[in-house]
């Protein structure tokens, strides 16, 4: 993947630049144009995520889960019913925003 249309959570398209300050900040982001959830690796490496290891990717919706440098993970989350994926970074897998609390 050479490029993608990144939106932040306003839903405003911002570049990949952005995207990757607010992912580092915390922030979530979306990518409205990726059609299949394998498009995780083109992602996150326009993100600037070199090294990733799955985590968990037993949802069949793409609801999944990949750990990253540092010790930190990020969660890949379906928009169904708007298409594409939300992509969020965190510093424990206990953090995950699609677990149930």
């Amino acid at each position: 993947m050479k490029n993608a249309v990144f939106t932040n959570m306003r839903g405003c398209e911002i570049s990949t630049t952005e995207a990757r300050k607010l992912v580092r900040a915390g922030e979530s982001v979306d990518v409205p144009d990726v059609r299949s959830a394998g498009g995780w690796r083109g992602v996150l490496r326009l993100l600037g995520f070199r090294k990733v290891e799955v985590e968990d990717w037993t949802s069949s919706a793409g609801d999944w889960c990949f750990k990253i440098q540092g010790g930190r993970f990020c969660w890949q989350e379906n928009r169904w019913p708007i298409g594409g994926y939300r992509y969020t970074i965190g510093k424990a897998y206990a953090e995950d925003p699609l677990r149930t609390k």
